[in-house]
């Protein structure tokens, strides 16, 4: 149970990080400057598969990581966050 409970609070806060960085429109200002400046950070802050990948490494190195490879946690985010949107209601049928 104590893996599950750890799950959950690292898989919510790596889609709480994940919103809020690349969809909303609070830190769109900062999307557009930082995508002036750098193109391809631009594309990264505006990518939440690639921000996700990031992001859970990063995550993982402040929380205890989930795979003890903090390179699979890249991929268990990402893989996390395509679930997420893939159910997410306006991609529904």
């Amino acid at each position: 149970m104590e893996h599950l409970v750890e799950f959950m609070v690292w898989a919510f806060t790596l889609i709480g990080i994940t919103v809020t960085i690349t969809q909303s429109t609070l830190l769109y200002p900062a999307r557009s400057w930082v995508a002036r400046i750098n193109p391809f950070l631009g594309t990264l802050f505006s990518c939440g598969m690639c921000f996700s990948f990031w992001a859970s490494m990063i995550l993982s190195f402040f929380m205890n990581s989930l795979t003890d490879c903090v390179f699979l946690d890249g991929f268990l985010g990402v893989g996390l966050w395509s679930y997420v949107v893939s159910r997410s209601p306006k991609n529904a049928a």
